[in-house]
């Protein structure tokens, strides 16, 4: 009897013990489940969160031609939110994903920046700020290239474009409405008409608030100060005509009349019988920048003939010499017009010049995504294509360039032997650097 309650006490235990590890086998199923649930689920959170990422990066780009670059209408929401992401759930990114989202926060922040810096340019929708410089203009240019998108592009390029004009000629003009108004003050009997005229024109041209408020009273005095000295005259004149006219009524006859010899010239006419003139004469530097097509009412003059390099103002259709005269020490450029493209000073180490294509003759401080990845020695300009390197040609670092079609040019005052260049003096190049101005015409005549 003991024995059989023995033996039903080991069964009871074994059965409990069995009901134990089954209920247990039971509860680590169910977590083992919950895990692989829970990873399941994490994976494909993982899985969507990339690909929606993907998705709404990809859905701010545009491929035309296997060339991919942004819409021109970027969702500043779907961008904020990129960004977001990037900064705080970066961890959850594939390398792949992390890749795109920096390109498109790179793109977009680049993009922006280019947009805001053009933007600074302005003030107010008719003026440009106090702080633009020539530089700062050809430096953005270069960057704008960066733009991928040819619409974004065209429209920053069209904008940037004016300010350039607007800032080529407020610098023109401010620099002639000073010559003729020190002209007014130092010598009043050499103004024209024509001087006082053209510069009340270029007084309205000028496109920065604080140039203009800085010739207003100087304009208005030259002007009221003109018309007051030609009353002055017309008088005077007046009263001599009557003077002589009343001397002569009283005078006595006594000698018989002689017709007096008169010769009717026009310009053009005395200008081609000077034949011994100098080719800065007035008719004859107008002839000579005339023969090249040149129009502008302010001209670098190369005058090969005697060396020198000056600035010729053009007044009523004839030019003169306007300001210094410079010392040409040896020049390898041939006659014609060229245009001014950029006043390089102290270039950086990846500025240079593109030498082939549709932008020949730019000038950039920061290379263009096309030619990031060109590189050569050429020290001669003439022969480095598709770009030249300034820093392969130090005698260049400080110089101005000019073209002419698909001919380079430097104004220097280093030694080099390449063909198309002006030498001069570092003292010359510098009084150059800051006359001058981008887009200004050069003739060589």
């Amino acid at each position: 009897m003991e024995t059989k309650a023995k033996s039903l006490t080991r069964q009871e235990k074994s059965a409990s013990r069995q009901q134990k590890l089954k209920h247990q086998k039971k509860i680590i199923f169910w977590i083992l489940l919950a895990i692989l649930i829970i990873s399941l689920g994490s994976l494909g959170g993982w899985v969507y969160a990339n690909k929606a990422t993907t998705h709404q990066i990809n859905q701010q780009y545009k491929t035309v031609d296997q060339q991919r670059y942004l819409k021109t209408t970027v969702s500043k929401q779907t961008a904020q939110t990129i960004i977001t992401k990037q900064a705080r759930w970066h961890w959850l990114f594939s390398a792949a994903t992390a890749k795109q989202a920096a390109d498109f926060i790179a793109d977009y922040q680049a993009r922006t920046k280019r947009t805001q810096a053009i933007a600074a340019l302005m003030d107010g929708t008719h003026y440009y700020r106090d702080t633009v410089t020539g530089q700062q203009l050809t430096h953005l240019d270069q960057t704008l290239l960066k733009e991928k998108n040819p619409t974004v592009y065209q429209k920053a390029k069209n904008k940037l474009d004016t300010v350039q004009v607007w800032y080529a000629q407020t610098t023109d003009g401010s620099t002639f409405i000073n010559d003729t108004y020190y002209t007014f003050q130092h010598e009043k009997d050499q103004l024209t008409q024509e001087q006082v005229s053209e510069a009340n024109v270029y007084y309205k041209l000028l496109k920065n608030r604080r140039t203009k408020a800085k010739w207003r009273q100087p304009i208005e005095k030259m002007t009221a100060g003109y018309s007051a000295l030609q009353k002055e005259k017309n008088e005077s004149q007046a009263q001599a005509d009557q003077k002589a006219l009343e001397d002569l009524k009283n005078s006595a006859l006594t000698q018989s009349y002689t017709p007096a010899k008169v010769t009717i010239e026009d310009s053009r006419t005395s200008s081609s019988r000077q034949t011994s003139g100098t080719t800065t004469d007035s008719d004859t530097l107008t002839d000579a920048l005339a023969d090249l097509n040149i129009t502008a009412s302010r001209v670098l003059v190369l005058d090969t003939a005697n060396d020198t390099l000056f600035i010729a103002q053009r007044s009523n259709g004839t030019y003169r010499v306007s300001g210094s005269q410079y010392t040409v020490l040896a020049n390898s450029l041939s006659t014609g017009a060229y245009r001014i493209r950029a006043l390089i000073q102290n270039s950086s180490t990846n500025a240079g010049v593109i030498t082939s294509g549709s932008d020949f003759g730019t000038y950039f401080t920061t290379p263009p995504a096309a030619y990031a990845d060109e590189t050569n020695t050429e020290t001669d300009f003439n022969e480095a294509d598709p770009v030249f390197w300034l820093k392969n040609q130090p005698a260049l670092n400080n110089s101005i360039l000019v073209t002419s079609g698909q001919s380079l040019g430097f104004i220097t005052s280093g030694n080099i032997s390449s063909e198309n260049i002006i030498r001069v003096s570092s003292t010359t190049l510098t009084n150059l650097l800051n006359t001058v101005s981008q887009s200004m015409t050069l003739g060589v005549i």
